[in-house]
């Protein structure tokens, strides 16, 4: 803390009204306890409190007007937006100011040729959809709160919804944000062009709580409309069935746009609710959606449902029409609500398991039910295994209260136990603050703490929440008991057990003893990339590349755990034995890229824009820090959003953060059949043809342009492909594989050579400049071989939205990468910090000023 900054006493908080009135005006302040009454939770109300103040700005300028005063005052800043969290994530600190974003509600812009929205924070999450409408667009994450949660609240908690198990959570389709730091400085990160250069910073504050920034502008991904989407709701006699049943689906290599499952008492109190038409009699349910081109769709569902019978569904039931699949949704979608009549009070839980496991989680929590005297419904995201068991208990009895949390509780500690994590999509904030030393070491919270710090070294940020602040830290504040981990008659909880390689204790060693005498340490493996993308680092080598193997292969879970000097053919060879691979296709390298170097270079194929990146497959990793301390971030699950996305944080650094040891992937069924289309044209057509194919909804997975030709890859179901191949035309090429391998492994012609290669990621729309050789990713990567004026390639790549790379030769002395805006480069020093206090890994290899 700031010893200068005076913290207000209780007869102070007059003056701090005052100060906020003259910023915003006597209208956008509340003070009063009776108009602070109902900011005192978010929609898990068993944990309350009120504000000092609520503050209602109108608009981002206020918004960093409150900061500012804030920050002066020294005062605790809770940031909210609908308030419909399930965690207290947004519950006031009582010395505090609640900053209220509802107000910033405007969609800003919709581009349809980009494919992509901005909108303020306070935007509910449907109307995102309901704007993209129009062109044949929509916004894919979909929690059931939709109606009206805020972007806002998704950013801050990562959210999913029904359809993630496909299109991905929040992480996967944001595409930038602007931040307020905690001081009001700006901070744009992301933006139009695709992975930005350095650590991906948005990704670490995208799921943070609130606890780094304030988010006031959100930049979103929209994808084509499906022409066509079907439900089918299968009942089984038991849970165990309709469990392996979800193993059985995913095992057949569809990967459904949703797949959730109800038990009895979910499924009779929908029923209650909406009339869904849910079987009465059934154990358990699953709700099962195919979406895409009609033929995709006839294809997929025929499929299903001759799986679901084959697993022994006792009932069947299709939807026929819009209307119809609708109504299946609305009984899933308004199963909070429903259950809700069942009892005074619900308590949701939020767990993650591996899928295969779900039967026997769901087994033990009905015998933790009879064990607390309590009754549980259970509704859950089956298709990622992200459990919503829902407690019922009385909040008017002081005894139920007490045993729903003890319940809650263990019920994390299972999910943790089995393999998972405690919180899948709504976060930690005060709920489940106890919760965290279950999930992860003393070490990696620690680590937590210094990302904190980084970004806001007095705590003001919604303090208390998310993660648990050791009581030895320095920078621990005097926070209300309740408002702690450490809470009164806590039990302790055990940290994970963890066994750590020899191979990585002897790396770890290494790294602690060149912290200790103060060298350096260039991290390398298949050396593939000495001279490729950042500067050349001469500090004496780290070698991992022994580091090599497959830990752990799971094809049911659609999840691979490896060793981080794997080559990436290896990891490709293994997958596809069982029909499986990385969907963003990262370069081979003549067979030298590790999947590790991969990741910490952020380096994917022509699939990117559709497929995402690496970055968008890491569950979790491995890591030794500047230290020499071995840390583990994420998992093995499909969700996790318990702590900071330390894992997504590495994709782009360069080994400047930690020496990645081994990493979880998600990875997808591959495609049933893949053609390329060409067509003659030239740069300026060839762009303007990838950018309308992009909108229409299409199994589209590639799209570049050279050779005065323009390619377009169609990958999916087989009757999708050859459906939309009648539809666009064009000259069917043979060996089409070979043509996008050597344009991911930099191959071709125009891009292989020792000569300078620039390569520049620029928004897909974005104006042709200087005559690229060749054009991919949709447009949005542009590659240009030769000598050029760097100063030339920077701005032209400003002047796209985007950024440039000196990927090859030149000057690898001096900076490569576009320089980040100030607010950035402070930050990004401030990690390396955090990280990597001496500057003992990759020195000077990502930016030149990154140690200063």
């Amino acid at each position: 803390m700031n010893d200068t900054a005076q913290r207000p006493e209780p007869g102070a908080a007059a003056a701090v009204v005052a100060r906020l009135r003259r910023e915003l005006g006597a209208e956008r302040v509340i003070h009063e306890a009776e108009g602070l009454r109902p900011y005192e939770c978010d929609a898990l109300t068993i944990y309350r409190d009120l504000p000092l103040a609520v503050a209602l700005p109108r608009d981002a300028a206020q918004v960093r007007s409150v900061l500012r005063v804030c920050h002066e005052l020294d005062l605790p800043v809770v940031a909210r937006g609908a308030g419909t969290g399930l965690c207290a994530g947004s519950m006031p600190h009582p010395e505090g100011v609640l900053l209220n974003l509802a107000g910033l509600d405007r969609v800003l812009e919709v581009d349809p040729l980009a494919r992509s929205a901005r909108v303020q924070p306070g935007v509910s999450n449907l109307a995102i959809s309901a704007a993209a409408a129009p062109h044949g667009l929509y916004y894919a994450p979909d929690p059931s709160s939709q109606v009206a949660c805020s972007i806002g609240g998704n950013v801050a908690s990562n959210s999913g919804g029904v359809h993630c198990l496909k299109y991905g959570l929040t992480v996967h389709n944001v595409l930038g944000v602007t931040l307020l730091t905690v001081e009001g400085e700006e901070v744009r990160l992301g933006g139009a062009a695709l992975d930005s250069p350095g650590c991906d910073l948005m990704a670490l504050v995208t799921g943070s709580e609130g606890l780094l920034g304030v988010v006031t502008e959100v930049s979103v991904r929209l994808l084509p409309s499906p022409p066509c989407a079907q439900v089918l709701l299968a009942g089984f006699d038991s849970v165990r069935a309709a469990g392996e049943a979800v193993g059985a689906i995913i095992a057949a290599g569809i990967v459904p746009a949703g797949l959730e499952m109800m038990d009895s008492l979910a499924i009779q109190a929908a029923e209650d609710y909406c009339a869904a038409g849910y079987p009465r009699d059934a154990a358990a349910i699953l709700l099962c959606e195919v979406d895409g081109t009609a033929q995709e769709v006839e294809q997929h569902g025929a499929q299903l449902a001759a799986l679901l019978r084959e697993q022994g569904a006792s009932s069947l039931r299709v939807s026929g029409d819009e209307q119809e699949r609708q109504l299946l949704w609305r009984g899933r979608k308004s199963a909070f609500p429903a259950v809700g009549r069942l009892a005074p009070d619900y308590y949701c839980m939020d767990g993650t398991i591996p899928r295969g496991r779900v039967a026997d989680v769901l087994e033990d929590i009905a015998r933790l039910s009879a064990e607390f005297g309590l009754r549980v419904a259970n509704v859950f995201h089956a298709g990622d295994g992200n459990l919503h068991p829902l407690i019922l208990f009385d909040a008017g009895d002081p005894q139920q209260v007490q045993r729903a949390e003890a319940f809650g509780a263990r019920i994390l500690e299972l999910s943790v136990r089995v393999g998972g994590c405690i919180t899948g999509e709504h976060g930690v904030g005060v709920e489940k603050l106890r919760s965290m030393p279950g999930q992860f070491g003393e070490r990696e919270l620690r680590q937590f703490e210094e990302i904190k710090a980084a970004f806001d070294p007095r705590l003001n940020l919604n303090p208390g929440k998310g993660i648990p602040i050791l009581k030895r830290c320095q920078e621990y504040r005097a926070l209300p008991a309740r408002h702690r981990h450490e809470q009164p008659g806590a039990a302790p909880v055990a940290p994970p057990p963890r066994a750590v390689e020899d191979a990585v204790a002897e790396l770890a060693a290494r790294v602690a003893a060149a912290h200790d005498e103060g060298r350096c340490l260039y991290i390398r493996a298949g050396d593939s990339k000495r001279d490729l993308l950042g500067r050349r680092c001469d500090a004496a080598p780290l070698d991992v590349s022994a580091h090599r193997g497959v830990i752990d292969y799971a094809p049911g879970e659609m999840v691979i755990t490896v060793r981080a000097a794997t080559p990436v053919q290896e990891v490709i060879d293994v997958l596809a034995a069982e029909g499986q691979g990385l969907a963003c296709d990262p370069p081979r390298s003549a067979g030298r890229a590790t999947i590790g170097g991969s990741l910490a270079c952020n380096l994917s194929g022509p699939a990117r824009p559709w497929s995402g990146s690496l970055r968008d497959a890491v569950l979790g990793l491995g890591l030794i820090n500047g230290r020499g301390e071995v840390l583990r971030f994420g998992g093995r699950v499909m969700k996790n959003v318990a702590g900071y996305d330390v894992s997504r944080l590495q994709a782009g650094a360069m080994g400047t953060l930690g020496v990645i040891t081994d990493l979880s992937l998600k990875v997808m069924p591959l495609a049933q059949q893949r053609l390329t289309l060409a067509y003659e044209m030239d740069a300026a057509q060839a762009l303007a043809t990838m950018q309308r194919r992009a909108c229409e909804p299409a199994p589209l997975d590639g799209a570049c342009w050279f050779d005065g030709r323009l390619l377009l890859r169609l990958s999916g179901a087989d009757s999708a492909v050859q459906a939309a191949r009648r539809a666009w035309g064009g000259e069917a090429l043979e060996n089409n594989d070979d043509r996008w391998a050597r344009l991911r492994d930099l191959t071709l012609p125009q891009l292989c050579g020792e000569g300078p290669l620039w390569r520049l990621g620029v928004g897909a729309t974005a104006a042709l400049e200087h005559a690229p050789a060749v054009i991919d990713w949709g447009g949005a990567q542009r590659w240009f071989p030769g000598e050029r004026e760097a100063a030339a390639m920077h701005d032209s790549a400003r002047r796209g939205g985007g950024h440039a790379c000196l990927l090859r030769g030149g000057d690898r002395a001096g900076e490569v990468l576009s320089a980040p805006a100030a607010g950035v480069r402070r930050l990004q020093r401030a990690l390396k910090r955090a990280f990597d206090p001496r500057g003992v890994l990759n020195p000077g290899r990502l930016y030149g000023w990154l140690e200063d």
